[in-house]
């Protein structure tokens, strides 16, 4: 019998510290329970995930590829995983059945907070900042006694470079707010502040209250700083520098709110005499114990589709004057403020506010708390990506939750058959996944590229939520060469994304040939799905509730250049855009050539469709539930001597990047890459070749149909209205150029119920009127039904 017991268990030991599946393929088990050095068995795991990486470098291949298996836990990073070329054909992934999590959070320990009242020195001497009502509510936490990671504010915003933001404090998995002022869903606007900038006429029109303040602002020398845009590439033939832009003048705000006039007083030191207006020294000579040291505003500053941060630098109170530190990109116009200031102690008011001291390395957390119970609290310190794979081909990342960093959740550069599966991204300071990269020009400079997107990647069936930045940013391609990314996204569902900036939408399309199919994205305050390239594919997507504090914008959005062509826009549901000027997809500044096939549009507040310019653009089977026109053009309103943009080298120069011959290199493309251009867009774009740039004396310039400046080739057919709008709007000069075709099989109906549309499916019924329609028939109504299938 005890030789029996011995041998069950020689043999139960033999198998459960197998390290390898039953062919062979190596396999790393990675457990909480585990320790360093193990042999990495199910039995005898590890409890560092780079350290399996590393053992199964140069181990694994397309034959024989490898598992890393992680057991149920959270795992906190404290720096990237990485994974290269010699990790190629492996897969991390969670045990079956058991939830894992990689964060870049700390933990901070319940038994470690403290109440005001309990800290005392030169540390916590900020600690008097805060408001005497709630003192005996906040907790104190000393970060730095733990080398815990405290992070810094940038500049973040519109078209400035993306850096890490702040960390976050997360109770009881929720995201808590930095201090702020005011609170909830309020905002500082042109009643609060004001830089004395009316653009136009606007000034001349003011009455009243809004008269006072804005000469009571003028008066006291309140101005809009410089504007960093006005010295871009596309503005001037001497673009300054980034840094040198960093530099340039800050705004000057006059405070006109005599609530605001009080709380200033602590916002920052007072201003000193000869204080510059540019390029300021950071100011150390504060006195903490009663004066905030880094409060910033943050919101939008000249127009609601831009977002943008200026540090509050100084405080003139004889003259109701606040100073700032760093220029706002687009300038200041006083109508479109709406701002935060936040970043400040004393406005620690608010349940669930915290705040972060690190004047003078104090490194101190201060935290007002929603209720007595918390069962988890963290911080999301990790400055770098959770998981960095570069030059690698077919890893899969399949079963994790990914959580709790101020930079990027996954960057791939240079991964070809990579696949991220069945994952959860949430909690990252900018965009969860990035594919590819690009050289963070602004995005009208022609210099503008992207690299590393690799090919044949997949992001599927993933949740993305509660984040800084954007969902996934996709790119891949050549657009000289039109070789294919052919990168994917989807079934996957974001939502509450684009928090602290703006234009970071669900899925960035850049590069040529990716894809973003059959996704659900919902429940965001911007743009959700931008296009920048050429032959993407937008598909299958339900689109609900976005473009929520924004204006002139749109869920789909594409703009900048003529020659991003092939994209088209297929089969989705978008539904309830609102905010004011807000349009369901929007071609802006010249983009043409779109393709936009069978979309059902619910519920927007402005046009469906705008097309802002361009040529060639061709739409095609889409059904409106509209009082409006479904689609609204506009021209290039030009004449001789006059340009469609006052400076002409963006019009130029990205027309010619892929269509003027030279030796690939600048703003030109090989005759061999343009004889393809040609071949490849012959049948859609027949009229290409014709296709020219005029000089400005040209007389044709706006007569000429194969002058780029004219919004001619357009097709527009098969437009179903539900309501009372009609098919389009345009001017005159606009219909001059359109073929007699132009808005052909044109049908209108009330209610989708005439039409037999189920909106709640988006199919059409068998017996609809639509089957017996010329326009469209029996297959046209199966095509419709094929694309909103399940």
């Amino acid at each position: 019998m005890k030789k029996i017991l011995f041998l069950i268990g020689l043999v139960m030991f033999f198998f459960s510290n197998l390290n390898v599946f039953a062919d062979d393929r190596p396999v790393m088990y990675i457990s909480q329970n585990g320790k360093v050095g193990a042999t990495g068995t199910v039995a005898d795991p590890l409890n560092n995930i780079q350290e399996a990486v590393d053992r199964l470098k140069n181990q694994t291949n397309k034959e024989n590829p490898g598992k890393i298996i992680i057991r149920e836990g959270k795992y906190l990073l404290k720096d990237s995983l990485k994974l290269t070329k010699e990790s190629s054909d492996l897969s991390i992934e969670a045990y079956p059945k058991e939830k894992v999590e990689i964060s870049g959070e700390v933990t901070l320990d319940k038994n470690h907070f403290k109440k005001l009242k309990e800290v005392a020195g030169s540390q916590f001497s900020s600690k008097s900042r805060i408001q005497k009502d709630v003192q005996d509510k906040v907790l104190v936490y000393n970060l730095g006694a733990e080398n815990i990671p405290i992070g810094s504010l940038n500049k973040n915003g519109f078209n400035w470079a993306q850096q890490p933001v702040q960390p976050e404090l997360i109770v009881n998995g929720k995201r808590q707010t930095l201090a702020q002022w005011p609170n909830g869903n309020d905002y500082l606007d042109k009643s609060y502040l004001l830089a004395g900038i009316e653009k136009g006429n606007n000034a001349d029109k003011l009455t009243g209250q809004e008269k006072i303040n804005y000469d009571l602002a003028v008066k006291a020398g309140a101005n809009e700083g410089d504007r960093p845009r006005e010295w871009y590439f596309d503005k001037t033939d001497t673009p300054k520098s980034y840094e040198e832009m960093l530099a340039l003048k800050a705004p000057i705000f006059y405070v006109a709110n005599q609530e605001l006039q009080q709380k200033m007083i602590t916002w920052a030191p007072m201003t000193t005499e000869n204080e510059t207006q540019e390029n300021q020294s950071e100011r150390t000579d504060i006195d903490n114990q009663r004066i905030e040291t880094e409060g910033w505003f943050s919101g939008y500053f000249e127009n609601n589709y831009a977002n943008d941060m200026v540090k509050i630098y100084s405080i003139d109170q004889q003259k109701q004057l606040i100073h700032t530190k760093y220029p706002s990109l687009q300038g200041v116009q006083d109508k479109r403020i709406q701002l935060k200031a936040i970043n400040l102690l004393c406005e620690l008011d608010e349940p669930g506010e915290y705040y972060i001291d690190r004047f003078k390395n104090h490194n101190v957390l201060y935290y007002l708390p929603k209720d007595d119970f918390i069962d988890t609290i963290s911080l999301t310190s990790l400055d770098k990506p959770l998981l960095q794979i570069e030059n690698s081909q077919r890893i899969q990342v399949k079963d994790i939750t990914f959580s709790g960093g101020t930079n990027y959740g996954l960057t791939l550069k240079n991964a070809t058959q990579c696949k991220i599966k069945d994952c959860v991204w949430t909690n990252f300071g900018l965009d969860a996944i990035r594919v590819g990269d690009n050289n963070q020009t602004i995005t009208t400079d022609p210099s503008y590229a992207t690299s590393g997107g690799g090919s044949n990647n997949r992001i599927e069936n993933c949740v993305f939520h509660d984040l800084g930045g954007g969902g996934v940013y996709l790119s891949g391609g050549n657009t000289k060469t039109l070789v294919r990314g052919n990168n994917v996204v989807t079934n996957c569902e974001f939502y509450n994304i684009s928090r602290l900036k703006t234009y970071t939408p669900a899925i960035y399309l850049e590069g040529v040939g990716n894809t973003a199919s059959e996704n659900s994205i919902h429940d965001a305050p911007h743009m959700v799905i931008q296009i920048m390239g050429n032959d993407m594919l937008v598909t299958k997507n339900k689109i609900k509730n976005t473009c929520t504090n924004a204006s002139d914008m749109a869920p789909i959005y594409a703009g900048r250049s003529w020659n991003w062509l092939g994209n088209e826009i297929s089969y989705n549901r978008i539904e309830n855009v609102l905010g004011n000027g807000n349009y369901g997809i929007y071609l802006d500044d010249n983009f043409s050539g779109m393709k936009i096939k069978n979309n059902l549009f619910i519920n927007i507040l402005s046009n469906p469709i705008f097309s802002n310019k361009g040529y060639g653009q061709q739409i095609d089977g889409n059904i409106y539930l509209t009082n409006l026109p479904a689609v609204k053009y506009l021209s290039n309103h030009v004449s001789v001597n006059t340009r469609p943009i006052p400076n002409e080298k963006v019009l130029v120069y990205r027309y010619n990047d892929v269509l003027r011959l030279g030796d690939g290199t600048d703003y030109s493309n090989t005759q061999e890459n343009i004889d393809l251009w040609y071949k490849h867009y012959q049948k859609d774009y027949p009229y290409l070749k014709q296709r020219y740039i005029p000089e400005a004396n040209d007389p044709n310039q706006e007569s000429d149909l194969n002058s780029i400046f004219v919004s001619s080739y357009q097709l527009l057919k098969h437009q179903i209205i539900l309501g009372t709008g009609v098919s389009y709007s345009a001017d005159q000069q606009f219909l001059t150029y359109q073929s007699t075709e132009f808005n052909s099989g044109f049908y209108q109906q009330q209610t989708p119920a005439e039409v037999g549309l189920n909106l709640e499916t988006g199919q059409i019924q068998s017996d609809s009127i639509l089957m017996t329609e010329k326009d469209y028939g029996a297959d046209w109504v199966q095509q419709w039904n094929e694309g909103f299938k399940k």
